[in-house]
């Protein structure tokens, strides 16, 4: 039986969100990584970017810099892989962005187009948010494709500027640069 007013597709996402469970991505797991982020990369940007952006992206996920990139980021925990039943639906990970230690850039932040809104996606950023806070840090940054700018702004981003991400010599995808600063916690004076 379902709760008063919850549809059935709604009440079975809610439980499949539940079930998944967030973690640090492990090393092993380099080629699944790669593949979800070129298939998500792939399936959500269809639309909001050209054949040509999407397969330049795909193509600079499966380059050598950007595999280890995402091998120091997993080698040092900053990427956290969300799964269900042991399979790879979602990650999103963290860096410091600059040697000042008070600004952390989001980075590889995707969900498998079969998990797409059932909140995978906000409750991977909320997680990392939660580590780079908890490191010191209280800016956060990310280079959001066009596609996923209002994403992030629900999530409390705002566009600092607009540009390029250069991939290679031949290609570059329009970003939004975004920033967040994460709220100041006070306590009652009594």
């Amino acid at each position: 039986m379902r709760p008063t007013g919850m549809s059935a597709p709604t009440a079975q996402a809610s439980d499949l969100a539940r079930a998944i469970e967030i973690g640090p991505a492990e090393i092993d797991h380099m080629s699944e990584l790669r593949h979800l982020h070129a298939l998500s990369a792939r399936r959500l940007a269809a639309g909001m970017l050209s054949e040509g952006e999407i397969i330049a992206f795909a193509n600079h996920i499966y380059s050598e810099a950007y595999s280890a990139r995402i091998a120091e980021i997993v080698r040092v925990r900053r990427l956290l892989a969300a799964r269900l039943d042991g399979a790879l639906v979602g990650t999103a990970g963290w860096t410091p962005a600059n040697d000042a230690g008070s600004v952390a850039r989001l980075m590889g932040v995707f969900v498998s187009p079969l998990y797409a809104r059932l909140g995978i996606g906000r409750r991977l950023v909320e997680a990392v948010e939660a580590e780079a806070h908890q490191a010191g840090f209280a800016v956060y940054t990310i280079r959001a494709p066009l596609g996923a700018a209002e994403f992030f702004a629900q999530l409390g981003y705002d566009v600092a500027s607009h540009g390029v991400w250069p991939l290679d010599r031949d290609a570059a995808l329009p970003v939004a640069f975004m920033r967040k600063v994460a709220p100041i916690k006070t306590t009652p004076k009594p």
